[in-house]
């Protein structure tokens, strides 16, 4: 049985690919699987991964309909994964520290922590390459990297940048929402409230930030824009369950923005659509609904509210929201 199990979801980038699964491999000095899960790729995905068919460590699977990018996830972690501990690592991403793994894995037997939090880098096609490194080393509080959201740059949390327990992501839910696209922030900032957190500062890996993430498609979609609150309402209202101590949720909630994402969302949402509106609020208050009540008070968000009134139809021609979703990887 594996330790780790490494696991890439693909989905037509065979041309990337390649150097995921072989930054994989190259880990050392741990006992690890690579599970691929293609789903229902039209490129030479199938053909490419013909490489690797007689490496015992590398399972290939292959959806035989595109299932939705979430979904996939599920697949491969709940059912295809065969290890204890697993690392979500993009096709279009790569590690860079061959022992990363093994720290990791060490970690976890040595000092149990809820998860393994690394640094990265990420490679932006706009901006270029940057680094992000963490502020704090070994076995710290989950307190205090919960406060840290969104003050680390570019981009705090990368997928393969955290090792999670398989028990811990079943018992929290993960992969529940095909439409919350950020549900491992989700994963990682609920388990903050639960334990400790090992940290291993300097950067594993190298997450790649371009046009086709799906992320990006996040603020075209009512649906992705509402449920994808839930990566940050969810652990804040986690946290006051688990009792953090209120500084650190309040450091969160401004650190992490969380006023103007809901403020935000909210705003857009009614302006397209009163139902949709209504929706997304009603998703809110059976989570937070002391968090909704506060951020709709101030004078100014009622006033904003009234103000776009007037501009609502015009808004809508220049902003729309798709009704759907778009396409999924």
């Amino acid at each position: 049985m594996p330790e780790i199990s490494v696991v890439i979801p693909t989905f037509n980038r065979a041309d990337m690919l390649a150097q995921a699964i072989e930054s994989a491999l190259a880990q050392r000095h741990v006992d690890l699987e690579v599970v691929v899960s293609d789903n229902a790729s039209s490129d030479h995905t199938r053909s490419l991964l013909q490489r690797w068919a007689g490496d015992s460590r590398v399972r290939c699977f292959h959806n035989p309909s595109n299932v939705g990018m979430v979904a996939n996830w599920r697949l491969a972690i709940f059912e295809r994964a065969r290890a204890p501990w697993f690392v979500l690592l993009s096709d279009d991403d790569y590690f860079t520290d061959p022992n990363y793994l093994a720290r990791a894995a060490h970690a976890m037997r040595t000092h149990a922590p809820v998860f393994v939090y690394a640094g990265s880098e990420v490679d932006d096609v706009v901006l270029g390459r940057s680094t992000m490194r963490l502020p704090f080393e070994g076995l710290v509080p989950g307190g205090k990297v919960f406060a840290s959201r969104g003050t680390l740059q570019p981009q705090d949390m990368t997928l393969c940048n955290m090792l999670f327990r398989v028990a811990d992501a079943r018992r929290l839910n993960f992969l529940a929402d095909p439409d919350n696209l950020s549900c491992d922030s989700e994963l990682a900032l609920m388990l903050c409230c639960e334990g400790d957190v090992f940290a291993i500062p300097e950067p594993v890996s190298v997450y790649r930030k371009h046009g086709a993430n799906l992320v990006n498609s996040i603020n075209r979609s009512r649906r992705l824009m509402s449920h994808n609150l839930d990566h940050l309402v969810k652990p804040f209202a986690y946290a006051q369950e688990r009792g953090l101590p209120a500084a650190q949720i309040a450091a969160f909630r401004v650190n992490a923005r969380i006023d103007d994402a809901v403020r935000t969302t909210l705003l857009k949402q009614w302006l397209n659509n009163a139902q949709w509106y209504h929706d997304c609020r009603a998703r809110l208050m059976a989570v937070a609904p002391d968090l909704v009540h506060e951020i709709e008070q101030p004078a100014l968000y009622r006033a904003t509210k009234l103000a776009l009134a007037l501009g609502r139809p015009a808004f809508r021609r220049r902003y729309p929201l798709l009704e759907g979703e778009p396409s999924r990887p």
